[in-house]
């Protein structure tokens, strides 16, 4: 089965075409009236055009990692502590079961942004060469098996020198 009939409001927009049998439970419902032999115009066209955001989606620019953007994402969540005051004044007003709920959902709440702040802080170390750099030696020096000679070489690629032999 294909979608055959076309669908047009009286506006004249187009739609998506729509199988016959769909065509004619509109048309007995009232919601579209034929104007053709396969092809209906829609009584009240739809509220929203879905094209219209797949279109915009499609000319979005994505805005490029900064290290500017990182920091200002992790300012946004820690200048947003407000909900855990409301949710005191809540918990103080209500039942004993509800505080605990009320105090789930804000320990749900905070957990979530400690995993955020962990995402943004692995993106900061990787748009920050210095930090990256500090990261990879920690990792190396703390691994149990690495010559310090390797750590030595290590640092000296990343900071540009020539390796030591």
């Amino acid at each position: 089965m294909r979608k055959t009939v076309l669908v047009s409001d009286e506006s004249g927009n187009e739609y998506e075409p729509t199988f016959e049998k769909r065509a004619r439970g509109l048309v007995k419902k009232g919601r579209a009236r034929w104007i053709g032999d396969n092809r209906i115009c829609l009584a009240s066209p739809p509220d929203h055009d879905f094209r219209k955001d797949t279109e915009m989606s499609e000319n979005r620019i994505e805005p490029a990692l900064t290290v500017e953007y990182v920091l200002g994402q992790i300012e946004k969540i820690s200048a947003e502590p407000a909900y855990i005051g409301e949710a005191i004044a809540k918990i103080d007003n209500s039942a004993p079961e509800k505080s605990g709920s009320i105090a789930a959902v804000v320990e749900a709440r905070e957990s979530t942004n400690r995993a955020v702040l962990d995402f943004y802080r692995q993106i900061y170390s990787d748009l920050n060469a210095e930090a990256h750099a500090m990261t990879v030696l920690e990792k190396a020096v703390s691994t149990a098996g690495i010559p310090m000679g390797e750590v030595t070489n290590m640092l000296n690629r990343l900071l540009g020198f020539e390796s030591a032999k």
